[in-house]
């Protein structure tokens, strides 16, 4: 491999490695960069004509692509360089704050419920007692080829797949501490239909019910998948929050070039030469008299 695929590939995978907000930003950048020229060559011209303005009117102008670009990095920034006085400088920064924050709380949030339930899971769910029930379903369902070794793939150590299987899927609820306990300690009676096992009576002494079958239930089970949810909701709002900082700087940029043109014009009007009215006392009268005001 060449020194120059090799570096290809390792800017890749520090890309890939970035959040959602550093990706979302640099396509952004990269968009507005490559576009940047056309707003600058079109508020340059006016009727087709380049402006002929004064040295004081060239300096003083504010350039669109740098407006844009300040923008895309912080909102605000561009509108506080084109001109400090509109209000799309206190809007786009507030936005962009309010944004930041709900990002930052959302994530804590999901981090904070995900250690939950995982001390959950290694507080109550043991595997042992998972492979020792599964046992004895493969022995008494011997009528069905669907529960086999093969059937049960639970991961031996505690990876990404562990927590998700064992909320996930019926068939791994035999590890969680009272659903052993009510369904299996006391002996187990298993409940099939048509090969496939449905539920078991309950054996618990305090439960026990011959009379009636119970689903695969877990008290426990049941708070931890509601965990899960709750904390992938937040991870959800978390991701929400990234398109609305993306959408932020597309506005802030778009909303820079029309300030940035309405200061440019005005910069230059600002420049020509006014006549007007004024009253002015003339012996002792007021007499009406017409001035002439050179703006440089």
């Amino acid at each position: 491999m060449s020194l120059t695929m090799l570096g290809k590939e390792r800017l890749n995978l520090s890309f890939r490695k970035k959040s959602p907000v550093f990706r979302l930003s640099i396509c952004l950048l990269f968009f507005l960069l490559l576009f940047v020229s056309l707003p600058a060559q079109i508020f340059e011209h006016e009727d087709g004509a380049e402006w002929e303005d004064s040295e004081i009117v060239r300096r003083d102008r504010k350039s669109a692509a740098t407006a844009i670009i300040m923008s895309s990095i912080f909102p605000g920034s561009g509108h506080f360089y084109s001109n400090r006085r509109s209000i799309g400088t206190f809007i786009f920064p507030v936005i962009e704050i309010a944004l930041w924050a709900g990002y930052i709380h959302f994530n804590n949030k999901g981090d904070d419920i995900e250690r939950d339930y995982i001390a959950l899971a290694n507080t109550h769910y043991d595997r042992n007692r998972q492979d020792t029930v599964q046992d004895n379903l493969i022995n008494n369902s011997q009528s069905s080829d669907i529960y086999t070794d093969d059937h049960f793939r639970l991961d031996s150590s505690n990876t990404q797949h562990f927590y998700e299987d064992i909320g996930k899927y019926n068939k791994y609820i035999f590890g969680w501490e009272d659903w052993y306990r009510d369904y299996f300690e006391y002996g187990v009676e298993w409940k099939f239909d048509e090969g496939m096992w449905i539920g078991n009576y309950p054996t618990h002494p305090d439960i026990a019910d011959n009379d009636s079958y119970h689903p695969p239930r877990s008290e426990l089970r049941r708070k931890y998948i509601e965990m899960r949810r709750e904390a992938q909701d937040n991870y959800d709002r978390r991701v929400l929050t990234t398109f609305g900082l993306a959408l932020n700087r597309i506005v802030s940029a778009l909303d820079v070039v029309r300030v940035t043109t309405v200061y440019n014009r005005e910069l230059r009007y600002s420049s020509t030469i006014d006549f007007g009215l004024q009253p002015a006392m003339v012996n002792n009268q007021i007499t009406p008299t017409m001035n002439m005001q050179i703006k440089f």
